[in-house]
């Protein structure tokens, strides 16, 4: 949205004694559906939980769970086929000031995508009888903006109903001997970027690889695992995947680098308890002196090679004694 007043929203004190009997991360998940960037000015909106559990900082069961408990306990309705929600309640936070306000924030429904919903916003006024220090009685308002801006049941329903009801006049009137009609000018509409599911065949593009390169990101087959796994069992969804997934090596979403980390310095404390050997005396041939006050007995107590290493003596290499042999007898 590019008005102004989208910017911002209105959260009364009295708004969180609604909000007894939810835990502290279920209020946070209440307060963010009044406040968050993907409200509107109406109450129904088109609602991205992936973009939620994002904005959050939260994982995606963790919110589920937090978020049907909100519903049910505030009444507000969720259409998750057409993902569109619907705050009863929305009035009440948020009065129009007078009735070119309310007929201003209307405008808003050409934003939201068809849903059954839309049947329960035209019908909830209980709200709008009494707003603003005029005390202002809204509801026909509402209601004559409505018939007259959206006779049919869904605004983006109705726009695209008209549209195909013009390609099929046009296809009726062209015909090959007649010229093809000079378009019309119209404004440019910069059409938005839609989520989607993660692809099939999601691979590590170039870009990606160049980018891991240039910020010394390795492992990338074992971040590419983990983020398949994640994005896939939880139906995540983004714009740009290649993008998603430089976020999930930045912010080591696998604890890739983490359990890296842990299995080197568990190597190395291993080595660290091998037995080392002495680097002066040689098995068999050269030995220190256990009872020598410099070393010890031990090559680590001495830097450089102790006075006291001495070869080794084999008794099995010493040569036998010469016997003398016994004065003959007579």
């Amino acid at each position: 949205m590019t008005d102004e007043s989208a910017r911002y929203r209105k959260m009364y004190p009295r708004a969180w004694k609604s909000f007894r009997g939810l835990t502290l991360e279920e209020k946070a998940i209440a307060a963010y559906l009044l406040t968050g960037d993907q409200t509107n000015r109406v109450g129904i909106y088109d609602f991205s939980i992936g973009k939620a559990v994002e904005d959050l900082e939260t994982l995606p069961q963790t919110f589920h769970k937090g978020f049907d408990k909100v519903c049910k306990t505030l009444g507000w309705e969720y259409d998750n086929v057409n993902r569109v929600l619907f705050i009863p309640s929305w009035w009440k936070w948020n009065p129009p000031e007078n009735p070119n306000v309310l007929m201003g924030n209307l405008k808003d429904l050409f934003e939201v995508a068809a849903s059954p919903l839309y049947d329960k916003f035209k019908n909830n006024t209980e709200h709008l009888r009494s707003v603003g220090k005029g005390c202002f009685d809204l509801t026909e308002t509402f209601t004559q903006t409505l018939a007259e801006r959206y006779p049919k049941p869904y605004p983006k329903q109705q726009e695209q109903e008209q549209e195909q009801e013009q390609e099929q006049e046009q296809d009726k009137d062209m015909s090959p001997e007649t010229p093809l009609p000079t378009p019309k000018k119209s404004s440019l509409k910069i059409s938005k970027k839609t989520k989607t599911l993660i692809p099939e065949n999601f691979q590590i593009s170039d870009s990606v690889k160049t980018w891991a390169e240039e910020k010394g990101f390795t492992r990338l087959k074992d971040h590419l695992e983990y983020f398949k796994d994640y994005a896939l069992s939880k139906g995540a969804e983004y714009v740009d995947w290649d993008a998603a997934f430089r976020r999930a090596i930045r912010e080591d979403w696998g604890k890739v680098r983490e359990i890296g980390s842990r299995t080197k310095s568990n190597g190395d404390a291993a080595q660290a308890r091998a037995p080392t050997k002495d680097p002066f005396a040689v098995p068999g041939l050269m030995e220190l002196d256990p009872d020598c006050p410099l070393c010890r007995g031990d090559w680590r107590n001495s830097k450089e090679p102790c006075s006291c290493l001495h070869p080794v003596e084999d008794d099995d290499a010493k040569p036998e004694p010469k016997r003398t042999p016994p004065p003959a007898t007579c």
